[in-house]
């Protein structure tokens, strides 16, 4: 996994390399075309709006180099703002479906750890969710993402989780999805509970399916 998340950052840091030079390029046309335009109304709002994309566009591919830096430096970082970021992050995958995440913030909090590898947890629940609303063309689907200290609860509306199946979602290499590796859910555990100290739960309630993260 370390290694994979390697070669990801080193090919994220080539692309991000090859943005900078064409993203400043546009920054400096942008204050070159303000200037020319005579404070006309239309055309500064137009340049404001670009600007905020360009800035949008930095933005991502910064927080893409630093989720996929295999660091294990520890940190304090803010549980709700690492939340946001992952959903930045994921959120391309989700629009061809129109699925939307809903984050809550009840008590936020901060947290000493790797924030990249708690990124990595968000980001798998998070698609694994995706995957089921998906896979079983769930109607008004969502999912919902609730910080309440210390607490983060990841919560869909995919079906739930069989009986059978609840006690075998975290051993390696199960899955009940086609094409998958079954060490996902395996990992996070491993990252939330011997990385983290914390604690790693599922619950399903009629057609909910939660996954409980608790950070002590």
């Amino acid at each position: 996994q370390q290694s994979r998340l390697a070669s990801m950052g080193e090919m994220i840091a080539i692309i991000a390399h090859q943005w900078r030079q064409p993203l400043n390029f546009l920054s400096f046309s942008f204050m070159h075309i303000k200037r020319s335009c005579n404070n006309d109304e239309d055309a500064l709002l137009t340049i404001k709006e670009a600007n905020e994309q360009l800035q949008y566009m930095s933005t991502t591919i910064e927080n893409f180099r630093n989720f996929y830096n295999p660091s294990k430096n520890k940190n304090e970082f803010d549980i709700g703002e690492s939340c946001r970021t992952t959903l930045q992050i994921v959120s391309p995958t989700l629009e061809p479906a129109k699925i939307k995440v809903d984050i809550e913030i009840k008590e936020n909090f901060s947290f000493y750890a790797n924030s990249n590898e708690f990124q990595q947890v968000i980001l798998n629940i998070v698609n694994n969710a995706k995957d089921i609303l998906i896979e079983r063309e769930i109607k008004n689907h969502k999912i919902e993402i609730v910080v309440d200290k210390p607490t983060i609860t990841i919560t869909d509306n995919g079906g739930g989780i069989a009986k059978e199946n609840i006690e075998k979602i975290f051993e390696p290499y199960f899955s009940t999805k086609q094409d998958s590796d079954g060490i996902g859910l395996y990992i996070s555990k491993t990252i939330i509970e011997k990385e983290m100290g914390g604690k790693l739960s599922t619950q399903t309630n009629g057609d909910n399916c939660s996954f409980i993260i608790e950070l002590i």
